[in-house]
């Protein structure tokens, strides 16, 4: 899948965009920083929560050939399109009123 790579765990000095769930990392909070080297350099910063999410797709297996960012859409159709209201609801932090109004009925 790649040709090198590191991931540190990092306490955030500024706000900072996740590259899973694209919500963001506040300053203070801890988070993953990715840096991949997979044809082109690339630099990732992603919440502990959403660097858990990728693992376990990784550890699904069927990725050796794949490049990150097709892991990265596969792991976020997996959780954003498979999620039930209530789960999702405290992901975003909010009520399941909400998700369902915004999103319908998601399936679990």
């Amino acid at each position: 899948m790649t040709d090198f790579s590191t991931k540190t765990t990092r306490k955030a000095m500024k706000p900072h965009r996740c590259e899973f769930c694209g919500k963001e990392i506040a300053k203070g909070e801890t988070y993953e920083r990715v840096f991949i080297v997979d044809g082109k350099a690339s630099d990732y910063a992603l919440h502990t929560f959403c660097d858990s999410i990728i693992q376990s797709e990784l550890a699904e297996g069927g990725y050796e050939d794949s490049t990150l960012d097709l892991l990265l859409d596969c792991a976020r159709d997996k959780v954003f399109g498979e999620k039930n209201n209530v789960v999702m609801a405290d992901f975003y932090g909010v009520t399941v009123e909400q998700i369902t109004f915004v999103f319908g009925e998601v399936a679990a």
